[in-house]
């Protein structure tokens, strides 16, 4: 970023934390004097049947996915102005299932959606912040190279399109100001496409834009 010509600040924080999170604010404060956006996208997950999984591992996923959100949140909500926006990474699996055993994954995604809804109807008319939650399906990531072989190719028929795009379609810019057009490199998509890597960081970009700021909840 700063190679770029941006302002960037780096701190370790530990977002189970609600200490480190706010720690985390106050260094952002210090730099910038301001916090306009939160992406809420630290997030672990388990693949542990329900009668084996240990209360420390369910606590871990709930701790970082749920509360992480929510101490991060309330951190950021604390100094926010009007016009800013948080965006909680929430999954497909908070809405439906998948196959493998994830219920602490599961109800952590879940549990965003519902988080994101109560601080929108809190804030977004009375300090005129919006939080939206973002339910993305499967992205190749360190969590996705832990799964089974063959699961992500299972999910395929789940697709309704029931198709692949054409990985030369470009990406769009959403209407956001600054963030252009390029080609990038393709990520095999096991839903039936292939996914761009930027489709998750431009639907991002677009819901936190002014373009949409009629959009909470």
């Amino acid at each position: 970023m700063e190679a770029a010509g941006r302002r960037a600040l780096s701190v370790q924080t530990d977002v189970a934390d609600a200490a480190s999170c706010q720690a985390l604010v106050d260094a952002a404060m210090a730099e910038f004097g301001r916090v306009d956006i939160l992406v809420n996208n630290a997030g672990v997950g388990t693949a542990v049947p329900a009668t084996r999984e240990t209360p420390e591992q369910f606590s871990q996923v709930i701790d970082i996915n749920l509360n992480g959100d929510y101490w991060m949140a309330q951190a950021c909500g604390r100094v926010m102005q009007p016009g800013s926006s948080i965006i909680n990474i929430s999954s497909v699996l908070g809405i439906t299932t998948a196959g493998l055993p994830q219920a602490a994954y599961a109800a952590s995604k879940a549990g965003v959606i519902g988080l994101t809804r109560d601080l929108a109807q809190q804030w977004t008319g009375r300090k005129g912040i919006r939080v939206n939650a973002i339910a993305p399906g499967f992205f190749a990531s360190e969590m996705t190279d832990t799964y089974p072989p063959g699961y992500l190719e299972s999910q395929q028929a789940r697709i309704p399109a029931g198709r692949k795009g054409d990985p030369r379609e470009p990406g769009r810019d959403a209407g956001v100001p600054g963030l252009r057009r390029r080609r990038v490199r393709h990520r095999a998509d096991p839903r039936g496409r292939r996914r761009h890597d930027h489709h998750l960081s431009r639907c991002t970009a677009s819901v936190t834009s002014p373009r949409s700021s009629c959009g909470s909840g």
